[in-house]
């Protein structure tokens, strides 16, 4: 009997059923291989600068309560599509924040190439991080990440003072936030700072809070891409901006995303600070080829810049909800002149509505070449506060005949020329002061 149970153990062992306990710093180059994982930190790791861990595909890194794995060197997690590596919480009953997570600093991250492709430096590929505060903190770092999943972490990733970050492939499930920065921070010496050539694409993101929450206060988002990901079932899908004074734009492309079924706004273009420092786009925010549908509180919410311009455009944005504003700004004093242009807006409530107050408004947006259609007894689009507004050369069909194609329930006068108002000819503005 003795025999047989230690031969058990011996065959456990070589299938890769052992147990390392770790911890303390990495000071050599060191492989954490598959015949002796489950990986168990009792103590925070460190990888020195200079210094490589690898670790081998199948790997499972179970993490005591509170702690973390900081890299200031090179850390290769690379896994396969039926072999992953994880890293996860030690406790029998699993929740967010169990343990702190992964910490990439100044020296520990990723080159990419111009393609956006892996080219040396630490990598991410086939990961499943859950359980953790945040899964990976990225500071005055790039870093690649692929094919990762993220799970029930309270912050997925953190970007802050960041350069040259890619996300590709990758899945967000359960978390507070998928991806996300910091607003600001007074306490640490990780000061924020501008984040630049980030590509965040072909990713899932469900059932989390925000699936993308980028706040960041007077600070530059440089040639931000947030391109080809899917959006379905958080509380908002893509959260750009706001906090408080909001950001700096140098350069932000939003485009070919599905954002659908969340539980508040589909996407919220909140508060923008300032124009980034050297931007010449006439335009740094562009909101594109975007399909934006089924959001319980309605497709786009925006609110001002002072004077950064946002070109909407060439989306698909529905509202199947009724009395839910598919387009809508609450809104602060604005002359910003942004730009709705060439979109298809479907709703059953209001299309647009500019809401807000005698003092906090917006001002001088301008829809041209935009289809309009409307299946309820609301207004196409209601004007409650704000001037400057230009509505040209749009189709606005399918009224109804309790509701108004445009109400102007303001003082000023709206451009609304060469619109096509349910018909084939151009009519009068309905207009109620």
């Amino acid at each position: 009997m003795k025999a047989l149970f230690s031969f058990s153990l011996f065959m456990l062992s070589a299938l890769g059923f052992g147990q390392t306990n770790v911890s303390g710093a990495i000071s050599s180059d060191t492989t954490w291989s598959l015949s002796n994982s489950p990986y168990t930190v009792t103590g925070n790791v460190l990888v020195a600068s200079d210094v490589t861990l690898t670790i081998e595909a199948g790997v499972t890194v179970k993490v005591n309560s509170g702690l973390y794995i900081k890299n200031e060197g090179v850390l290769t997690a690379v896994g396969t599509s039926s072999n992953k590596i994880t890293f996860e919480s030690s406790e029998e009953s699993p929740a967010k924040s169990d343990w702190s997570g992964i910490r990439i600093r100044p020296t520990g991250g990723s080159a990419i190439d111009g393609s956006q492709n892996y080219s040396s430096g630490s990598q991410f590929k086939y990961v499943v991080i859950k359980h953790a505060d945040i899964g990976l903190y990225i500071y005055d770092a790039g870093l690649h990440v692929s094919y990762t999943e993220f799970d029930t972490n309270k912050y997925g990733i953190e970007i802050r003072k960041t350069d040259g970050v890619v996300i590709d492939n990758s899945t967000f499930t359960g978390n507070s936030a998928g991806i996300w920065s910091e607003y600001e921070d007074y306490t640490s010496d990780d000061y924020v700072g501008a984040i630049s050539n980030t590509f965040i694409m072909n990713s899932s993101f469900s059932e989390n809070s925000n699936g993308i929450d980028l706040i960041m206060n007077q600070r530059d988002f440089i040639n931000l891409n947030i391109t080809k990901n899917i959006f379905t079932e958080n509380n908002i899908g893509i959260d750009f901006g706001g906090g408080g004074y909001g950001p700096r734009v140098h350069s932000v492309l939003i485009s070919e995303n599905i954002v659908y079924n969340s539980t508040s706004y589909g996407v919220n273009l909140n508060r923008v600070y300032g124009q980034g420092t050297g931007t010449s786009l006439d335009y740094p925010l562009e909101f594109t080829k975007n399909i934006v549908l089924n959001n319980a509180r309605g497709s786009l919410m925006f609110e001002y810049s002072p004077s950064v311009k946002f070109k909407i455009h060439k989306n698909i944005l529905v509202s199947n909800t009724a009395d839910v504003n598919c387009i809508a700004s609450i809104g602060s004093p604005s002359t910003s002149n942004h730009l709705f242009d060439n979109n298809t807006i479907i709703s059953k409530g209001k299309n647009v509505y500019f809401g807000g107050s005698s003092s906090y408004h917006a001002n001088n947006i301008s829809f041209t070449n935009n289809l309009f259609s409307n299946s309820s007894t609301n207004e196409i689009i209601d004007v409650k506060y704000g001037s400057g507004h230009v509505f040209n050369n749009n189709n606005l069909i399918n009224p109804s005949s309790a509701g108004y194609f445009l109400k102007n329930q303001t003082a000023n006068s709206i451009d609304a020329e060469n619109n096509y108002w349910g018909t084939v000819i151009e009519s009068e503005i309905q207009d109620l002061i």
